[in-house]
């Protein structure tokens, strides 16, 4: 007995197949590229680092934002960052955060609205002298079986905080 299938006969099975592999191909996730400016700025507005975005998609689907996360006087306290655009993927970061305290900066790369195409994130702790002590990224994409975008948790930014020698966090 032979089979022959036509194509015509089998679009409709494998449409939705080819779709999702398209799409994945097209709206791969973002990735995001953040490098610290040396020295270490000393002061409020001297450039402190440069970022390069890489995406798949229009730049007008990108969103790019920044936080610093520490404490003040005993309270968590979270400051959003202004980024300077300098090009469709490079940003520069200014220095906005107080010296002799320790930061964690994380800045976000999302992909379509709301992270519908992925989100890549930064974590960068800085310690009270000013040295960013690294620069990890999180695993582009989506929580497994989701479509939930992968975010750096507080408790990554509570376990970085600690690390810098702050230990109350309310």
């Amino acid at each position: 007995m032979r089979f022959v299938y036509s194509l015509a006969a089998l679009a409709p099975a494998i449409a939705p197949a080819i779709a999702a592999l398209s799409a994945a191909a097209l709206f791969g996730p973002p990735h995001i590229v953040v490098t610290a400016v040396s020295p270490a700025p000393a002061v409020i507005g001297a450039p402190a680092f440069n970022i390069e975005v890489e995406h798949h998609t229009t730049a007008d689907q990108i969103k790019l934002t920044g936080r610093a996360e520490g404490v003040r006087g005993g309270q968590r306290v979270t400051l959003p960052l202004a980024l300077v655009r300098r090009d469709s993927a490079h940003f520069t970061v200014v220095r906005q955060w107080e010296a002799n305290t320790p930061w964690v900066l994380v800045f976000s790369v999302e992909q379509g609205p709301e992270g519908a195409h992925g989100v890549v994130e930064a974590v960068i702790p800085i310690d009270k002298s000013g040295a960013v002590r690294r620069i990890e990224y999180t695993k582009p994409g989506f929580h497994d079986g989701s479509k939930l975008p992968r975010r750096v948790t507080r408790a990554r930014v509570d376990s970085a905080l600690k690390e810098l020698g702050v230990d109350r966090q309310e």
